[in-house]
């Protein structure tokens, strides 16, 4: 998936929803290092995961817990959104 994006774009902003551990957010800050990335999960645990496996990223990347519809998400523009999904 990143591949892809990587060639049809170079976004500044990005939103992962359901970001889990933020495994796909770390390729996504290595493809993309001028991008500011937030991570939306309803889970406090798994963002607890993610903040961990992202600390080097610093404040280019933020975490919020939350459900989509009821998150207080970055204000300015986002480019790019995605939404992991795992399967069993």
């Amino acid at each position: 998936m990143v591949r892809l994006v990587h060639d049809a774009m170079t976004p500044q902003r990005i939103l992962g929803i359901g970001c889990g551990t933020g495994r796909s957010m770390e390729q996504l800050a290595r493809v993309f290092p001028a991008a500011s990335i937030a991570g939306l999960h309803i889970s406090h645990d798994m963002l607890s995961r993610a903040a961990r496996r992202l600390r080097p990223y610093g404040e280019r990347i933020q975490l919020v817990e939350g459900h989509t519809v009821m998150a207080r998400l970055p204000s300015s523009r986002l480019i790019l959104w995605f939404a992991p999904i795992a399967f069993p």
